[in-house]
């Protein structure tokens, strides 16, 4: 008789900077996105602790999503693909996953660095081991795959053919860009108005088109797409109702995009390409909008039945005329930035539209990018709101404070007006007091 078991193996991704050895920067929490669809909630908690008590080891606290739809006991090993080529495997008891969902690991620091960040695989699998271990230490991404693995009973499984290869998450990725250029299913238009002025009234406005169904995952934009929907009605006689036309003031068409293209495939692209758009221009003296027909407040709107104010003041709500879409490449060219966007002017518009997990990966693109010409200025802008922001920069300002503050030199100047310049201030003395006793303990 032929019994099928089912194997699943669930991937979680390390990738962060290091923590420090002395509290409180030696702790640091991460949710993670599981790449399994079966889950109902996605999001794991990985909570990384470094400990000097039992040598340099990094303790890892993962925690399962409170409504997993699988109780976390099915799994029956843990492993630990190191991205230098290493692998750890652990088998886990009935017992391994305490309070009904959290799992305790711990293993030396040197093993999770990969040059000078963190970089590993947390792999849960219903079987002692991995089935194909050594295809994980050159995926670039999540990877996730269900199996039938078909044996006799009273037999060793072992023995059984060859589990299929793996099944890799970025063929839906190459779906999604596929549907955000593909201009017979698109069916809301972003009108991009120049940033500097409105611009004069026989000016061609470029138009990035979108799907509702993608657009109204995020709170921001649903909430856009409903007060179209519904306040475009009073036009049934004038323009059609679909598609849509939302207008986009004080954002360039470079940020536009790439916001629009993370949103779809879940990338981050400082420069993009219009051929991976669906693109349209219009006369903009021929944009009717619904001003001509009601007043509409944009500096309030509805999410989740609250009504928040001045959440998109730049926005306001359009029907469409006819479209014409940009083919030619000439053409699209004439409207395509020359350049890319920095992360912080991708920071900035995906703040605007409460896009977070865009937030956290641009911070972390600032961080990178901290010396001496903006560390002061990325920590007022951004440590408060950025854990990797304010440690990064603190470390920074410790490690050249000869040239941060050299004779005549006041990197302060410019913030001794605000509120939070005698905190960062102190930050910045116990920072560097810290640093000072970590030296003289190792001499």
């Amino acid at each position: 008789m032929r019994q099928v078991d089912l194997v699943e193996e669930l991937s979680l991704r390390i990738q962060c900077d290091p923590v420090s050895q002395a509290p409180p920067f030696n702790t640091k929490a991460l949710i993670i996105k599981s790449a399994n669809d079966s889950y109902h909630s996605p999001q794991w908690q990985v909570v990384m602790t470094r400990s000097a008590n039992n040598g340099d080891n990094l303790d890892i606290q993962l925690r399962s999503p409170s409504s997993y739809s699988r109780v976390p006991t099915t799994f029956r090993s843990v492993n630990i693909v190191y991205h230098q080529r290493r692998i750890a495997s652990v088998p886990l008891s009935e017992a391994a996953f305490s309070n009904w969902g959290e799992l305790k690991l711990s293993f030396p620091v040197e093993k999770a660095l990969n040059g000078s960040k963190y970089e590993f695989d947390i792999i849960l699998s219903t079987q002692p081991q991995l089935l194909e271990s050594s295809s994980l230490l050159t995926s670039p991404s999540f990877l996730k795959y269900t199996k039938p693995l078909i044996s006799v009973v009273g037999k060793d499984s072992s023995s059984s053919s060859p589990p299929p290869p793996l099944k890799r998450l970025d063929q839906s990725q190459i779906m999604m860009k596929m549907f955000l250029r593909d201009r017979f299913s698109v069916d809301v238009q972003f009108l991009i108005y120049p940033t500097n002025e409105q611009g004069p009234e026989s000016a061609r406005l470029p138009g990035l088109w979108a799907h509702r169904l993608v657009m109204s995952r995020y709170p921001a934009f649903a909430a856009l797409i409903r007060e179209a929907t519904s306040e475009a009605t009073c036009h049934a006689n004038t323009c059609p109702i679909e598609p849509l036309t939302i207008p986009v003031y004080g954002f360039s068409l470079a940020a536009f995009s790439c916001l629009l293209y993370f949103l779809y495939t879940g990338n981050v692209q400082l420069m993009t390409r219009p051929d991976l758009f669906a693109l349209s221009e219009i006369d903009a003296t021929e944009v009717f909008t619904m001003h001509d027909c009601a007043p509409i407040e944009t500096d309030t709107v509805m999410v989740g039945h609250q009504y928040l104010t001045d959440v998109h003041p730049s926005i306001e709500l359009s029907c469409k005329p006819a479209v014409e879409w940009v083919l030619d490449e000439a053409t699209a060219a004439s409207y395509w930035p020359v350049r890319g966007v920095t992360c912080r002017e991708l920071y900035v518009i995906a703040k605007h539209f409460g896009i977070t997990d865009l937030q956290e990966m641009c911070l972390e693109g600032m961080a990178e990018l901290i010396d001496a010409s903006n560390v002061i200025e990325m920590l007022f802008e951004f440590g408060c709101s950025s854990a990797m922001v304010r440690e990064t920069g603190l470390r920074f300002v410790n490690d050249n404070l000869s040239v941060l503050f050299a004779e005549g030199q006041d990197p302060f100047v410019a913030y001794r007006g605000r509120d939070e310049c005698y905190l960062i201030m102190v930050e910045i003395m116990r920072s560097f007091t810290k640093s000072l006793q970590i030296g003289g303990h190792a001499n």
